[in-house]
Protein backbone atom coordinates (compact mmCIF):
# COMPACT_ATOMS: atom_id res chain seq x y z
CA UNK A 1 0.00 0.00 0.00
CA UNK A 2 1.03 3.48 -0.56
CA UNK A 3 0.66 6.81 0.98
CA UNK A 4 0.81 9.73 -1.06
CA UNK A 5 1.14 13.68 0.33
CA UNK A 6 -1.14 16.40 -0.71
CA UNK A 7 0.88 16.94 -4.12
CA UNK A 8 0.73 13.75 -4.83
CA UNK A 9 4.56 12.44 -3.70
CA UNK A 10 4.80 9.25 -2.40
CA UNK A 11 5.13 9.72 1.30
CA UNK A 12 5.77 6.15 2.42
CA UNK A 13 4.78 2.71 1.68
CA UNK A 14 3.45 -0.04 3.86
CA UNK A 15 3.26 -4.00 3.21
CA UNK A 16 -0.16 -5.49 5.05
CA UNK A 17 0.72 -9.14 6.85
CA UNK A 18 -2.28 -11.74 7.62
CA UNK A 19 -2.29 -14.95 8.96
CA UNK A 20 -5.49 -17.13 8.76
CA UNK A 21 -6.45 -20.17 10.61
CA UNK A 22 -9.42 -21.86 11.52
CA UNK A 23 -10.65 -20.75 14.65
CA UNK A 24 -11.31 -24.65 16.12
CA UNK A 25 -8.37 -25.97 15.14
CA UNK A 26 -6.58 -22.83 16.34
CA UNK A 27 -8.50 -23.16 19.73
CA UNK A 28 -7.92 -26.40 20.24
CA UNK A 29 -4.25 -26.99 19.56
CA UNK A 30 -3.17 -23.29 20.93
CA UNK A 31 -1.69 -23.46 24.30
CA UNK A 32 -0.35 -19.72 24.12
CA UNK A 33 -2.70 -18.90 27.28
CA UNK A 34 -3.79 -22.17 28.95
CA UNK A 35 -1.36 -21.33 31.90
CA UNK A 36 -3.07 -17.65 32.44
CA UNK A 37 -6.84 -19.12 32.38
CA UNK A 38 -5.75 -21.71 35.20
CA UNK A 39 -5.28 -18.96 37.19
CA UNK A 40 -7.20 -17.22 39.12
CA UNK A 41 -7.05 -13.16 38.33
CA UNK A 42 -5.28 -10.94 40.43
CA UNK A 43 -6.79 -8.29 42.72
CA UNK A 44 -5.03 -5.67 43.23
CA UNK A 45 -5.37 -3.74 46.93
CA UNK A 46 -6.78 0.25 46.88
CA UNK A 47 -3.17 0.87 48.34
CA UNK A 48 -1.46 -0.95 44.98
CA UNK A 49 -3.97 1.38 42.93
CA UNK A 50 -2.80 4.06 44.67
CA UNK A 51 0.64 3.59 43.78
CA UNK A 52 -0.10 2.62 39.93
CA UNK A 53 -2.01 6.02 39.73
CA UNK A 54 0.87 8.17 41.57
CA UNK A 55 3.08 8.47 38.08
CA UNK A 56 -0.20 9.52 36.25
CA UNK A 57 -1.19 12.21 38.87
CA UNK A 58 2.57 13.64 38.28
CA UNK A 59 2.64 13.99 34.75
CA UNK A 60 3.33 17.38 33.45
CA UNK A 61 0.96 18.72 31.05
CA UNK A 62 2.59 19.63 27.52
CA UNK A 63 1.73 21.55 24.93
CA UNK A 64 -2.26 21.86 23.43
CA UNK A 65 -4.93 21.37 25.80
CA UNK A 66 -8.75 21.38 24.54
CA UNK A 67 -10.20 22.24 27.41
CA UNK A 68 -8.41 24.50 29.95
CA UNK A 69 -11.32 25.31 32.11
CA UNK A 70 -11.56 22.05 33.47
CA UNK A 71 -7.78 21.49 33.52
CA UNK A 72 -6.54 23.45 36.23
CA UNK A 73 -2.39 22.46 36.04
CA UNK A 74 -0.09 25.13 34.06
CA UNK A 75 0.24 24.16 30.52
CA UNK A 76 3.74 24.47 28.83
CA UNK A 77 4.08 24.57 25.25
CA UNK A 78 6.06 21.88 23.72
CA UNK A 79 9.05 23.19 22.06
CA UNK A 80 10.91 20.68 18.74
CA UNK A 81 14.54 21.67 17.49
CA UNK A 82 14.46 22.67 14.34
CA UNK A 83 15.20 19.23 11.72
CA UNK A 84 17.91 19.10 9.57
CA UNK A 85 15.99 19.49 6.68
CA UNK A 86 14.61 22.99 7.99
CA UNK A 87 18.35 23.96 9.21
CA UNK A 88 19.82 23.19 5.37
CA UNK A 89 16.42 25.12 4.29
CA UNK A 90 17.45 28.29 6.20
CA UNK A 91 20.95 27.82 5.56
CA UNK A 92 21.58 27.69 9.15
CA UNK A 93 23.13 24.68 11.15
Amino acid sequence: MDFFNQEGDKAAEADSWRFRTERDHAREQGSKYREVRAREPRRCTPGEIREACKPYAQEEVRGSCSNRATNRRAVRPRNWPPSREANAASGSR
